[in-house]
């Protein structure tokens, strides 16, 4: 019994001995795919937020333009909600306001994301 104990102990320090720089390589490798995950998890969470605020934008735009039969303020409610780079397109027919509102995306490090988040409304003017 002593002899196998011996023996394990042997086995186990000669183990670690080899193994010293296992943990180093292996954070090494993890580290940079971890911070990788979670900046493209951020991107793509912002990209989201942008996008909802976007139709948000353009669906205040149509409330507006029912309420008011005009679209003079378009530009500044669609800013006021989706934030100052987003801009807005209305095209008005007999008795239907097309409303395109664009904002623009923060750029990520990796190019996945578009530049430019667009929302599209129609409403019908009564």
């Amino acid at each position: 019994m002593m002899r196998k104990n011996i023996a394990c102990e042997r086995l186990l320090r000669t183990n670690s001995v080899h193994d010293c720089g296992a943990v180093t390589a292996e954070f090494a490798i993890v580290l940079p795919c971890a911070l990788m995950l979670i900046l493209v998890l951020l991107g793509v969470g912002r990209a989201v937020v942008c996008a909802m605020n976007c139709h948000d934008a353009a669906a205040q735009v149509a409330y507006y333009m029912v309420t008011h039969h005009d679209d003079k303020a378009a530009a500044s409610i669609a800013q006021k909600v989706a934030g100052p780079g987003a801009s807005v397109r209305i095209s008005r027919g007999s008795d239907m306001a097309n409303i395109v509102v664009k904002c623009p995306l923060i750029p990520d490090p990796f190019h996945i994301l578009p530049p430019l988040v667009e929302s599209r409304v129609s409403q019908v003017l009564a």
